[in-house]
């Protein structure tokens, strides 16, 4: 049963995403992930069949406009997510005295960080990724339903894989601390590819080509295409020299984030986990290693990048259960030592310099996650597209303007009579030729920096 504390914080975190959440689409992946699931349709690799399915839920719910439904279901998860992690704490902190409020703080504290508030302000899968991550770490931990582990595991694969791989090697060591028995990894295998079954979604209705159908996985090499991400290339290369100038922007990303404080605290606490209680603390170490070694291959590291700090919020987990480990066995060897008067006043200390901590956080990133009157990308789109002549196509050559257009004339009904096309397709010969069969006498510039308006039977004008 939740404490009353736990209770008060989740709706505090919730009525701050409220008052923060965006009113429509907005840039990146934002436009495309709003069409793409109402139209259940194929979104840009890995494809992402499971969070299209689960947003297309949400975006039934009368209440807004699409993309706002998307943007709600975004600050949902991301409270579910904050859930977990008090689920987690009960589960490895439960033999410290005063547990709760103090790591309930520190867990808020990590959470009203930019990192996390800009996933549950807009739409965007990094909520939902992390919500499925801490319910697999939950039930590892707490070691309830296993098999439902390896379902939920082999399921997330529809919502970011990479992300999901990338906590199971910790997750593994602790699973085979207290079972062993070949017959269950055979039985979780089959449930962790009966979740990944999700991925079925995508040949099933590429062969019906939707309206958003990126890289069309109908056949098998394209749908090898999609999932793997291989459009992607920001991981690849090795590069030492890279790798350990991204070492620096990784741990000033982190303090940043939190402060020097929280941020050595965290990695402290680990090796002292890992001393006192050796599987849990030596696994939470692999998956922080592991989250954070793929930022350190990225060749485009830029910690402005809201996607960036998506790939890194179960990194913040397991330092915020660093830095509670490490601040609560401090907090215990304290009590031994203290009068009940004087640790009466250090704990209302203690609580009282978190609280100010949190607000300090709010007031320090709130301006760069405040999404509520953004309404930048529909204006934005609206205004390329209004006086447009009826039957107008266009050809987006930014996949962002693009995904901004297409949700407009798809998703919000705005002027559905005009033609989309992004110039990245139009390497694939079959989707040109029909292009050139429905306009015919058409022109394709050699270069396109953001659109060519093409009016049929007038000209083509480049911009």
């Amino acid at each position: 049963m939740m404490k009353k504390y736990d209770s008060a914080c989740c709706i505090f975190l919730f009525l701050l995403l409220l008052i923060y959440l965006a009113p429509s689409n907005g840039w990146l992946d934002t436009s495309e992930l709003s069409s793409a699931s109402f139209l259940l349709g194929i979104g840009h690799p890995p494809g992402q069949p499971l969070y299209s399915l689960v947003i297309k839920f949400f975006e039934l719910v009368p209440l807004g406009n699409i993309s706002f439904r998307g943007n709600l279901a975004s600050a949902i998860f991301l409270i579910l997510s904050f859930l977990f992690y008090l689920k987690i704490r009960n589960a490895i902190f439960k033999d410290f005295h005063l547990y709760g409020v103090t790591s309930t703080l520190i867990g808020l504290y990590f959470f009203l960080s930019y990192s996390f508030m800009i996933q549950g302000v807009r739409h965007e899968l990094y909520s939902l990724n992390l919500f499925l991550c801490m319910a697999v770490i939950y039930f590892v931990f707490c070691k309830k339903y296993p098999m439902l582990v390896f379902f939920i595991a082999g399921l997330a694969l529809g919502c970011h894989h990479l992300l999901i791989f990338l906590i199971l090697p910790g997750l593994l060591l602790v699973l085979l601390s207290y079972e062993r028995r070949v017959s269950f990894y055979q039985r979780g295998l089959f449930f962790f590819l009966l979740g990944s079954s999700i991925f079925l979604y995508l040949p099933l209705r590429a062969q019906i080509e939707p309206i958003y159908n990126f890289g069309s996985p109908s056949n098998f090499d394209s749908f090898i295409w999609v999932i793997s991400g291989a459009l992607y290339k920001s991981f690849k290369e090795i590069n030492l020299s890279l790798m350990f100038s991204n070492i620096a922007n990784v741990s000033s990303l982190f303090v940043k984030q939190t402060n020097i404080f929280f941020f050595i605290g965290g990695i402290a606490g680990l090796f002292v986990w890992s001393f006192k209680n050796f599987f849990p603390g030596i696994a939470f170490i692999l998956i922080l290693i592991a989250n954070v070694s793929i930022e350190l291959l990225n060749q485009f590291f830029d910690d402005g990048n809201p996607d960036l700090h998506g790939y890194l919020m179960v990194s913040f987990i397991v330092i915020s259960l660093g830095f509670s480990y490490l601040f609560l066995f401090l907090l215990n060897q304290v009590k031994e030592k203290t009068s009940s008067w004087k640790w009466k006043v250090y704990s209302y200390g203690i609580v009282v310099s978190l609280v100010f901590s949190m607000f300090f956080q709010i007031f320090q990133s709130k301006d760069l996650y405040n999404k509520r009157n953004d309404w930048s990308a529909p204006f934005f789109g609206r205004n390329i597209i209004k006086d447009l002549p009826f039957n107008s196509l266009i050809i987006a050559g930014s996949f962002g303007t693009f995904s901004i257009l297409n949700y407009l004339v798809f998703t919000g009904n705005f002027r559905n009579d005009i033609k989309l096309i992004y110039s990245g397709f139009l390497a694939n010969s079959g989707y040109r030729t029909n292009i050139e069969k429905n306009y015919p006498g058409i022109e394709f510039p050699k270069e396109i920096k953001l659109l060519v308006i093409y009016v049929p039977y007038v000209d083509i004008q480049c911009f």
